[in-house]
Formats: C-alpha cells, sequence, structure tokens
C-alpha cells in the first residue's frame, strides 16, 4: 500500500511539472553605458538571483557591437566592440523552479541589458604653427615639423604647395626647393585646422663676400624691404649688418 502511495504522489509530482514559454512570467531591464574596446562585468539582479535558477543563458543582439566574452549563473562579461548610440540587448533567459506548497513547477524569465556604446574620446588640434617664411636654395631638402596645439592631439596632417613648380612638398612633411620663385605652402589636420606659411626658392651662390656680385654687396638696406637670414626668418633692415642676408630670394652681403 504504501509502495502505491510512493508511486501516485511521484506521478502528480510530474504531471505538475509545467514548463511555461520563456519571459512569461518576468522580464526587466537596465541601461548601461561603455566605451569602445572596454570590458565590463555585468551582474544580474537580486530579484533574478534569488529565484531557484535551472539554468541561465546569455546572448548578444549584436556581436558586431557588443560581445558576449563568458558567463555564470550570476554575471555575464562583455566587451564593447564598435560605437553605437542605438542600444545593443544582451539577454539573459533564465528558467527557474517553484515550489507551491509542495507542487514543483518551472518558470521562465528574461533580464535585458541595453548597452549604448560610445566612440574612443580623441582630442583634436586646435592650433597648428609652422615658421611664416621658409627659405630654401634649389635643391635643398628639408623637414618641416610643426607645433600642433594641444600636445596631446590625435591627428593626421595634410600637405599642399600651389605653386609645385617652385618646390615639392611630401606626405611627410619634407620639402624640396625646384626652381627659383615664390609658393604658398599649406598644412591642414583632418579637422579642418590649418597653417600657411610662403615658400621662397633661390639658385645657391658662392657665400664668400668675394664671390659676391657689385649689385649683391650693399652698405645698407631701406627699412620698407624685407630681409631674411639664412634660416629664414624675418629680420628687421636696421640689423641686417655685417652679414649675408636673402633680400627679394637672393643673398646679398650688407656691410
Amino acid at each position: 500500500m504504501k509502495k502505491i502511495n510512493t508511486i501516485a504522489w511521484l506521478i502528480t509530482m510530474l504531471m505538475t511539472l509545467v514548463t511555461s514559454p520563456a519571459f512569461s512570467a518576468d522580464w526587466s531591464s537596465e541601461n548601461v553605458m561603455m566605451q569602445v574596446g572596454e570590458t565590463k562585468t555585468l551582474y544580474l539582479p537580486s530579484s533574478v538571483i534569488s529565484k531557484m535558477l535551472k539554468s541561465v543563458n546569455f546572448y548578444s543582439a549584436s556581436y558586431n557591437y557588443v560581445k558576449v566574452v563568458s558567463y555564470t549563473d550570476y554575471y555575464v562579461k562583455v566587451k564593447a566592440v564598435k560605437a553605437t548610440s542605438t542600444p545593443v540587448i544582451v539577454r539573459c533567459d533564465y528558467y527557474y523552479y517553484i515550489d507551491n506548497g509542495g507542487y514543483i513547477y518551472q518558470n521562465g524569465g528574461a533580464y535585458d541589458f541595453k548597452i549604448t556604446v560610445a566612440g574612443e574620446t580623441k582630442v583634436k588640434p586646435t592650433e597648428i604653427s609652422l615658421p611664416l617664411h621658409i627659405v630654401l636654395e634649389v635643391g635643398e631638402s628639408r623637414d618641416l615639423i610643426p607645433t600642433v596645439t594641444p600636445s596631446n592631439a590625435e591627428y593626421t596632417l595634410t600637405w599642399s604647395i600651389n605653386n609645385p613648380s617652385v618646390a615639392t612638398i611630401y606626405n611627410n612633411g619634407m620639402i624640396t626647393g625646384k626652381t627659383e620663385g615664390y609658393a604658398d605652402l599649406k598644412v591642414k589636420a583632418d579637422n579642418g585646422v590649418y597653417t600657411m606659411a610662403r615658400v621662397t626658392v633661390y639658385k645657391p651662390k658662392p657665400t664668400s663676400i668675394t664671390h659676391l656680385m657689385n649689385d649683391e654687396i650693399r652698405e645698407n638696406c631701406d627699412d620698407n624691404i624685407i630681409i631674411y637670414d639664412l634660416n629664414g626668418q624675418r629680420i628687421d633692415a636696421s640689423k641686417a649688418k655685417n652679414g649675408i642676408f636673402i633680400v627679394n630670394g637672393k643673398k646679398v652681403y650688407i656691410k
């Protein structure tokens, strides 16, 4: 008789073990912010982990943006792969037992992590500077190194020149004088910030005073004449004495 009662009890228990469709009982969510490349551990709330869990399964609705790295019954580790302003759902489908006065049945639910992924924060240039005037001899090459503000800015530079017959500028900032003349040089960052410089190219001549022609030796220069030293720096006419300077694109000795 006892054996028959035991069998009857087991049959009753099996008949009351009902599997409800997932998410029918519980469905909640929370919002999460992440940065591209960040890995974060997200924990299920106590309202879920306090249940008599049977199984859990985490998955991402879009692995291109948020990837599930690993998970347990209590948390999931995710990695932000790509920026998106539309939240990506990482869902936990879970099943749990309910003991209702000796009658055990199964129910299910879902918990969503709605993850928004922000792009990497990059500091962009606010200012670029070069010498206002660059003086080269024909055939001379020089590496131009602009000063970029702020110093921790991330950028890509593009170089250009409006008269390539006078000088050639390369992508790495090296400039080479080709023929006598003038040109305007421009260097621009990928966010639109730029600066410009004037380029003067002249034919090389002997720097010895005895080899300079008469019209290349002067007692002095008028104040309204623009004069540069051999490094391309503009100087005041009153200070241009006892040396060789660049006047009108030519080397001139000023006594």
